[in-house]
């Protein structure tokens, strides 16, 4: 077996054994919980989320079919009308499948992420970074979209960069099921790739911030009631986009950086009168994740025009910028969210690395020339040799 695949092969292979075991240990000690409760822990809140598509599932015989996909409940229907039926399961098994089936997400989504990081940079050590990233664990117990989303937009990523426009059709209509609004995502990145990139990211831009504004005046989709209200930014960009279109058009750019300070925020909501709250401690953990890449991705960000960028970076790139794109649709900031995009922003950082010219020349170091040095060169640089052209004139005029 050739050494250099062998070590990829390897490496993964002991990251999906290793992150399986910690998803394992987490899911037999909050599984047998999820209705009875977990004592001083509060379970992630993919616990009601896991609710609602258990109730999905029981009940679409009786509804139509794309009612739980314009709800953003479609693994609901993946499950029910896919997965369960092809594995032979019933209803009463869903928690311990759902645990198979995100650990073979996982699993691919890892496979997926060496693959992007061979096309990109030969290095795959940094599969290890998102091997152990704290949401997988979180990702792992109890039916959820986040690992599918996580899983898409790899996929999106990959399809992009090998212009596999028939398997992109797919990958996003199996991303509908999950979230509808990332539907636009491979539109979006495709625009991006192509033309003058800060010109068309201003234009869509704008287009998308008075997009949320116009579903915000003209429909409930984007209501912030409930445990979504606040009295922050949140109900500021809510109140401009429905009485003057200019919410997020003004704001987004404060929510970009509201959302990382958000992870951080978990921190401080750990600990609470009803006990451990195992999401913030999420977050938290998360925060310290992105916050390792946040060098890297800015200065993968801000190359200078006179290094070109390659089809790959372009395609990065635009994943990245239009994914921030149609997070910022909602005025709502939910950390969550975020999490998804993290693979992208790793990909990022470690090819800011290999094009860094410090590493560029630890990596081919210049010659040290000194006046003795180039003199000894000089001395012993060999004699060019005569071509025969030059030896027969030499004998002609000899004789």
């Amino acid at each position: 077996m050739n050494r250099a695949r062998s070590v990829p092969r390897l490496l993964l292979a002991a990251c999906v054994a290793c992150g399986g075991v910690f998803a394992l240990l987490y899911f037999n000690a909050f599984a047998d919980c999820v209705q009875s409760g977990c004592g001083t822990f509060l379970l992630p809140y993919n616990v009601p989320d896991h609710f609602i598509y258990a109730t999905v599932i029981d009940g679409l015989d009786d509804i139509a079919w794309w009612l739980p996909i314009a709800s953003n409940h479609g693994v609901g229907v993946l499950y029910g009308q896919l997965l369960l039926p092809l594995a032979g399961v019933t209803s009463d098994g869903l928690i311990g499948f759902s645990f198979v089936v995100n650990m073979s997400v996982y699993a691919a989504t890892l496979w997926l992420y060496v693959r992007l990081a061979q096309k990109l940079f030969s290095n795959t050590r940094s599969v290890v970074f998102l091997a152990f990233y704290p949401p997988f664990l979180f990702f792992s117990a109890l039916i959820n979209k986040d690992i599918f989303l996580t899983f898409l937009l790899l996929a999106i990523a990959w399809c992009l960069m090998e212009r596999r426009y028939g398997w992109l059709a797919l990958v996003t209509s199996l991303l509908a099921l999950v979230r509808v609004q990332y539907c636009v995502l491979p539109l979006l990145s495709w625009v991006l790739v192509h033309g003058r990139f800060a010109r068309r990211f201003v234009l869509l831009y704008v287009v998308t911030s008075l997009g949320a504004a116009l579903l915000t005046r003209f429909s409930s989709v984007f209501d912030v009631v409930g445990a979504n209200a606040s009295s922050g930014i949140t109900d500021l960009i809510y109140a401009l986009n429905r009485n003057y279109l200019v919410g997020s058009l003004l704001l987004n750019p404060l929510r970009a950086i509201q959302y990382p300070l958000s992870l951080a925020q978990g921190w401080t909501l750990v600990f609470n009168a009803e006990g451990i709250d195992l999401m913030k401690l999420t977050e938290g953990l998360t925060f310290f994740w992105f916050v390792g890449t946040a060098p890297g991705v800015y200065r993968f960000m801000r190359r200078s025009k006179r290094s070109p960028w390659s089809y790959e970076e372009r395609v990065l790139r635009a994943m990245i910028c239009a994914f921030a794109l149609i997070l910022l649709l909602t005025s709502i900031t939910e950390p969550r969210y975020l999490m998804a995009l993290y693979p992208l922003l790793l990909l990022a950082a470690v090819r800011s690395l290999r094009l860094s010219p410090r590493r560029a020349r630890r990596r081919h170091p210049a010659p040290i020339t000194s006046p003795a040095t180039d003199a000894v060169r000089r001395d012993v640089s060999p004699t060019p040799m005569a071509t025969g052209n030059e030896i027969r004139c030499a004998a002609s005029t000899a004789s």
